[in-house]
This record gives C-alpha cells, sequence and structure tokens, in this order.
C-alpha cells in the first residue's frame, strides 16, 4: 500500500516539475501574456509559488530564468497590492481580482512572494508603490492542487 501511495506522490511531483519547467521556459521568454499569466500563478494559485520554491531550493538556476522569474514575481506581487481604479475596469473583474487578493493575501502570499524574490537575489520593491498594471485584471484561470486539471 505504501508503494502506491509513494508511486501516486511522485507522480504528482513529476507533473509539478514539468510545469514549472514550463513557467521557467515561458518567463525567461518574457512575453507579455506569458509574464501576466505567471504572476497570476505565483500570486493567486494555491500551490504555484510553493512548487517554484521547492524547485528554487533543488536545481540552480540560470541568469536568464532568474529575470524573468524576478520580473514575474514582481507582478505578481503588483497583483497583491491596490485594486487600480481606472474608469474603464469592469466590475466584475474587479470583483474577481479582490476575491482572488483576499484568499492570498490571507494565506501569506506577499511574504511567500518576497521570499521567492529575495531567493533569486532580488530586492523587490515596496508592494504598495508597485503600480498594478491592467494586464492583471484579465484573470487567467489558476492552476489548482493538480497541475493537469
Amino acid at each position: 500500500m505504501d508503494d502506491g501511495r509513494d508511486m501516486a506522490r511522485s507522480g504528482r511531483l513529476e507533473k509539478w516539475r514539468s510545469l514549472i519547467a514550463v513557467m521557467v521556459t515561458e518567463c525567461r521568454a518574457r512575453g507579455a501574456r506569458d509574464v501576466a499569466y505567471w504572476a497570476q500563478q505565483l500570486a493567486w494559485s494555491p500551490v504555484v509559488p510553493h512548487a517554484l520554491s521547492w524547485r528554487l531550493r533543488r536545481n540552480g538556476i540560470s541568469e536568464d530564468e532568474r529575470t524573468g522569474l524576478i520580473e514575474s514575481i514582481n507582478l505578481g506581487l503588483a497583483g497583491l497590492g491596490m485594486l487600480p481604479d481606472s474608469p474603464a475596469v469592469s466590475c466584475v473583474a474587479l470583483a474577481k481580482v479582490a476575491e482572488r487578493q483576499a484568499k492570498a493575501l490571507s494565506s501569506g502570499r506577499r511574504r511567500v512572494l518576497l521570499g521567492l524574490s529575495r531567493r533569486l537575489g532580488a530586492m523587490p520593491a515596496a508592494p504598495t508603490s508597485i503600480e498594478v498594471p491592467s494586464r492583471m485584471l484579465r484573470t487567467y484561470d489558476l492552476i489548482g492542487w493538480n497541475p493537469l486539471m
């Protein structure tokens, strides 16, 4: 019975390894959509920042990867900041972002992202001084506990 649990755990870890490899590759490319997508995953999904932290503890990281990840982490920190007050913002989008912010902040997500940023050698700006770009209002589906579902 333990072998079955170990195999299931190993399978889940491999899925997370694969997902984080995709994240690192896409952040390195630094496309605006990819950076915003992964920033939202880092800020609001339940597991992604912890999977990245696990990856950083076990593997080295290149300068290219580091730069792209820092950009997404900083944008994720912005997403945990104040909501934008542009008149063009949909109240539905604001409500969805506010709900995601509240959940993430209640779980200490800002501390987690600041820790990741420091681990990557960056000194992030104070979260209150980061402007929230409008691209953080296009809410992407979040990755849950199972990365492939």
